[in-house]
């Protein structure tokens, strides 16, 4: 999943932090069904306690890259490409690095991108449209 805040995008995996938070809760419960006054479930307590930090220190490892950049105002994904329409100027960077590949400037705001048949095109708030190919 691509989420952006006020100066960086961030690519999360989605389904390992999933699996993890799911192993993080059943952890939890299993703590709370075991009596830690019972002398025999402490062993028991401390393996489930190690297993516990492990996942929640596994956590950040979801996060699959991050990069500083400006707030886009639309993002798609084409392919491989993470396309970012921002104010005046469209990037498009590699989806599973966040590596930048490409960028030209714009007029106005990058609302609209559609890819199409090798060819990328943009449509801004101030009307324009503008159609980019792949190669000369």
């Amino acid at each position: 999943a691509i989420l952006h805040s006020v100066d960086k995008l961030q690519c999360l995996d989605l389904t390992r932090k999933g699996e993890l938070e799911a192993a993080i809760a059943a952890t939890q419960s299993a703590l709370k069904k075991i009596d830690p006054q019972v002398e025999e479930q402490k062993p028991e307590i401390e393996k489930l306690k190690k297993s516990l930090i492990q996942s929640q220190a596994d956590l950040k490892d979801c996060l699959l890259w991050q990069i500083d950049h400006p707030t886009p105002v639309e993002l798609i994904i084409a392919g491989n490409q993470l396309i970012a329409g921002l104010n005046n100027e469209v990037v498009i960077l590699e989806a599973s690095s966040g590596k930048q590949l490409w960028k030209t400037p714009v007029k106005g705001r990058a609302y609209g991108l559609t890819p199409s048949e090798g060819r990328l095109i943009v449509s801004t708030d101030l009307g324009y449209i503008h159609t980019f190919a792949a190669k000369p």
